[in-house]
């Protein structure tokens, strides 16, 4: 996989340009607080490639598989409103499609790997952020691990994470290195302070450097 095809959407997206309801709005606030804190921590950001990386998404309700994530191309964006995410509303893991609307712009490319996390009904938040010192770290702080030879945004992706949950310690863990994906790592957890800070811990014990 070359530099060049980082951040690029490569699912069949079917976006529909429309507003979010007031109450996926209050779910943003509160994701957008999260995006924040991975933001200032350089976790989610703009590469040396210049193409942005790393995103966020939490469910729309407990009860449904709706989400709703950070649009593609936002990673440079220091600060995003309503109109810089997506709510994902159905996603096919065989057929690569995915399904969404928002204001403005499509889901990121890693929507269809959050989809296949939140097959899981206990997972209510994922982070996907890139950080050289946890990933390169990863075996050393345990962190289990994609193939190296799995592309991230592919349906090879979706189906690394759906095989991974199936290992209780992955489950525990929320935390999981993307070796086909340089510097990518994914959090989770029930919900966006569980998953958000999962991330800053492994933050913390690759880099401690990075505290002030």
């Amino acid at each position: 996989m070359t530099a060049s095809a980082e951040g690029v959407v490569k699912y069949d997206p079917r976006f529909e340009v429309r507003p979010l309801p007031l109450g996926v709005q209050g779910r943003i606030a509160e994701l957008n607080y999260w995006r924040g804190v991975l933001y200032v921590n350089k976790l989610i950001g703009l590469g040396d490639d210049g193409i942005g990386y790393g995103n966020i998404s939490v469910r729309v309700k407990p009860t449904d598989g709706l989400f709703a994530i950070t649009s593609t191309q936002t990673g440079h964006l220091a600060d995003l409103g309503p109109e810089h995410y997506a709510v994902v509303t159905g996603y096919d893991l065989t057929g690569n499609q995915l399904e969404a609307y928002g204001s403005f712009l499509g889901p990121s490319s890693e929507a269809m790997t959050h989809g296949a996390l939140y097959e899981d009904p206990a997972i209510g938040a994922v982070a996907h952020a890139h950080n050289t010192a946890i990933w390169n770290r990863a075996e050393a702080l345990g962190i289990p691990a994609t193939s190296v030879d799995v592309e991230y945004g592919t349906p090879e992706m979706a189906q690394e994470m759906e095989r991974l949950l199936r290992e209780p310690r992955v489950k525990e863990g929320g935390i999981l290195a993307m070796l086909g994906h340089k510097d990518g790592i994914i959090t989770f957890g029930q919900n966006l302070d569980e998953a958000g800070q999962i991330m800053l811990e492994y933050l913390h014990q690759a880099s401690p450097d990075h505290w002030p």
